[in-house]
């Protein structure tokens, strides 16, 4: 699957386009450019499948997340209650600052949220790599000049 994230004057746009050629698509503000691109580098690096960007891949449309929760037309995959998960912890590590123990704190979270499905032990391998890849593309976001657009490729 093709993802574009493009850069307009007031609101982005973060589209994709599927292997059958079927499209989803969305406005977006910074926060949501952020945090998918924070889904993508923590969905590619642990090679999850069923995520956010494989529920697209999938036929899921981008604008039901948007809709309330019991509202969606899909629910939520163990790999993307996974990965929502690690996303949310590594944005707030972002703000304040490294944790000791991410996997402990990755599982607390986990459980307060009363997710019964196991969550993934990330290594600090993966969690450089996640780390690495995310902050390449901020930069590569950010420097791309208006009207422009990131594109990025979604193994399915």
């Amino acid at each position: 699957m093709e993802i574009r994230f493009s850069k307009k004057n007031d609101k982005q746009v973060i589209s994709c386009k599927r292997k059958d050629g079927s499209t989803t698509w969305m406005q977006s503000d910074d926060f949501f450019i952020y945090h998918d691109l924070l889904h993508y580098a923590v969905e590619t690096t642990m090679e999850f499948k069923n995520a956010f960007w494989g529920m697209l891949a999938g036929g899921v449309s981008i604008t039901d997340f948007e809709l309330p929760k019991e509202l969606r037309p899909f629910t939520y995959s163990e790999e993307a209650l996974a990965a929502e998960s690690i996303v949310n912890l590594l944005a707030m590590e972002r703000i304040t600052g490294p944790l000791n123990d991410f996997n402990s704190v990755l599982a607390e979270a986990h459980t307060k949220l009363k997710h019964t499905v196991s969550i993934p032990v990330v290594t600090d391998m993966q969690l450089q790599a996640i780390k690495n890849k995310y902050n390449r593309l901020i930069k590569e976001w950010q420097k791309l000049p208006l009207n422009e657009a990131l594109v990025l490729n979604f193994e399915e």
